[in-house]
């Protein structure tokens, strides 16, 4: 706390503060000093990764989707399309920060309809230095799986994919 009074302006100070202040057990005060470090840094992937440890909003949150909803909203359509794979949604949503710093939030949502599909679409590649907020297979049955990562691998493969089966992945990059 000294040292946050000292140097206000560090953001990296209040994330280290917000650790003490949880390991205390003062969870609002470290929520408080994570979101200044938020506030002062959006782009610090340290700092969004404390936030998301500690649960206050990241930058983007507000413009984030609930996939199993769009999952559903499709399939009240009841629309049938004869292709391999359908994009049920593509969105992107960025932000310029004052300081020029620039965020990306990407969601998409695909449904799988063929042998072929499952081949393309069940390996997501993430952008270098993306954090990944959501990568899950949804079943038709209400389900998820979540996918196992494989150190070395430049992709994800999506959890026992079959036809049928949603992939969904959301990430952020800075």
């Amino acid at each position: 706390a000294a040292l946050v009074a000292r140097e206000p302006l560090d953001p990296f100070l209040h994330v280290r503060l917000a650790d003490a202040q949880a390991a205390v057990g003062r969870a609002d005060d470290a929520r408080a000093s994570v979101q200044k470090a938020l506030t002062m840094r959006p782009e610090a992937a340290e700092i969004r990764r404390a936030a998301r440890a500690l649960a206050p909003p990241l930058p983007l949150d507000a413009y984030r989707v609930d996939g199993a909803a769009v999952i559903r909203a499709f399939e009240a359509k009841g629309r049938r399309y004869a292709a391999p794979a359908v994009v049920v949604l593509d969105r992107t949503v960025e932000r310029v920060f004052p300081d020029g710093a620039q965020m990306t939030l990407t969601h998409e949502i695909v449904r799988v309809q063929s042998k072929n599909a499952i081949d393309h679409w069940a390996e997501v590649e993430v952008p270098v230095g993306a954090d990944v907020l959501t990568l899950r297979t949804h079943k038709p049955d209400g389900t998820t799986r979540e996918p196992e990562e494989i150190t070395g691998k430049e992709t994800i493969s999506a959890a026992n994919v079959a036809i049928g089966d949603y992939i969904e992945w959301e990430t952020l990059e800075t």
